[in-house]
């Protein structure tokens, strides 16, 4: 009796293993065809011929359809293309396209909306209302409704990255350099088109009128003389991802830090506004960006979590201290359970579908991109500190404190020595 319940509890055993393979054989085999099977139909409708002779470019469409991050960090790419005789129009994000208004080396610009397939298709057909002799898309890896959109552009010439699988690029340009800073993806373009790029710093400005607004909240938020040593620190708690918010206790810390200073806190009003504050503290409600950059530029030093707000600072060349993670997941040694194992594939995949042939044929590793290395703020008055995490928020408020120190402290070396 006794050997028949064990073998029934080993039966039940096995059986939850299969089960177990079979369910994540299943979901691989969904990813699979999640990314490869649209390259594939793709490659039977809009294959284009291979181009090598771009001499008679003259008009050039730059894809950039993200967020606000990246469009100030492409802003040298646009001007340097300008500079060398290019007609320049950019399509992206709303909200993006806005660090570019007015810019005189961008020609015009069309706004990208992925919100449905049915607001990709819109803007498709808005965008292909034109023709263009290039078109550009910089993502270095791109989701499947981005690589349909870039394919059903009016263009001789489809450039991109890592895209050799993608019969309607004729141009691929092989980037796989994960601890490099993302502005080296600028080299490949720039050498293709014969282009002596200048080193243009990031490019960002502010309107007078979004200026006078910011500073009458300043006046409002502190009407009478404070102490002459007290310094305006803004501060960012909050990330585009939650795996980058600071926690409620981590903000209290900071805010405690800079006691003696005015302190003004930005994001999303809606939680700003919820943090229980201290006196010398005082949450901007934004009317957009722009007023925000507006904020950091009349700032002493900006604090922040890795976001787009970064790479204003950069362009601003203020003074800043960023808080970055890096995910332990990312290391060679690192033991994944399934649900990890399956992200990790979910990354692959989408990278083979796109790029199998250079893959295959450089046998190149399919290395995590280093966030922190590759987005890092990228200029001389900016402190990074990075933080062996899943969650920013799983620091310890003792840890953080010391670093938060220890970076203030190089700042007002830096300031004495300047």
């Amino acid at each position: 009796m006794l050997s028949f319940k064990i073998d029934e509890q080993n039966m039940k055993t096995e059986l939850k293993k299969w089960n177990r393979k079979r369910n994540y054989a299943l979901k691989t085999l969904k990813l699979k065809l999640k990314y490869f099977l649209p390259i594939l139909v793709l490659n039977q409708i809009k294959a284009k011929q291979t181009i090598q002779d771009v001499s008679n470019i003259k008009k050039i469409l730059v894809v950039r359809n993200d967020l606000i991050g990246d469009m100030v960090l492409s802003t040298p790419l646009l001007r340097n293309l300008f500079e060398h005789g290019y007609e320049v129009y950019v399509v992206s994000k709303a909200q993006a396209l806005s660090m570019i208004e007015n810019k005189d080396y961008v020609a015009g610009s069309f706004v990208y909306n992925d919100a449905s397939w049915k607001h990709v298709f819109e803007s498709i057909k808005n965008v292909r209302q034109h023709r263009f002799d290039l078109v550009i898309d910089m993502k270095l890896s791109s989701k499947t409704e981005h690589i349909w959109f870039c394919a059903w552009m009016k263009t001789p010439v489809l450039m991109g990255f890592n895209k050799s699988n993608v019969k309607a690029y004729n141009i691929s340009h092989s980037y796989r350099n994960p601890e490099a800073h993302i502005s080296r993806s600028f080299e490949s373009i720039y050498t293709k088109l014969g282009i002596h790029a200048k080193p243009h710093a990031y490019d960002v400005s502010v309107p007078a009128a979004v200026r006078s607004h910011t500073q009458a909240f300043l006046q409002s938020a502190w009407p009478h003389q404070v102490d002459t040593n007290s310094k305006l620190i803004v501060l960012n708690p909050f990330g585009s991802k939650s795996d980058r918010w600071l926690s409620e206790a981590q903000i209290a810390v900071i805010l405690a830090f800079f006691s003696a200073h005015k302190v003004v806190l930005i994001g999303e009003y809606a939680k700003i506004s919820a943090i229980t504050t201290p006196n010398h503290v005082k949450a901007f409600q934004s009317k957009g960006v722009l007023d925000i950059t507006a904020l950091i530029e009349m700032a002493d030093c900006m604090v922040t979590v890795d976001t787009a707000i970064v790479h204003i600072a950069s362009a601003l060349q203020s003074k800043m201290i960023a808080f970055y993670k890096e995910t332990p997941l990312m290391r060679p040694d690192a033991i994944l359970n399934e649900d990890q194992q399956l992200k990790q594939s979910k990354y692959e995949f989408e990278r083979l579908a796109q790029d199998y042939p250079n893959i295959r044929h450089n046998h190149q590793p399919l290395a995590k991109h280093v966030q922190f290395k590759m987005y890092a703020p990228n200029h001389p008055q900016a402190v990074q500190k990075v933080f062996t995490c899943h969650r920013i928020d799983a620091v310890s408020c003792e840890h953080l404190q010391q670093e938060l120190g220890d970076a203030w402290q190089q700042l007002m070396q830096e300031n004495h020595a300047v």
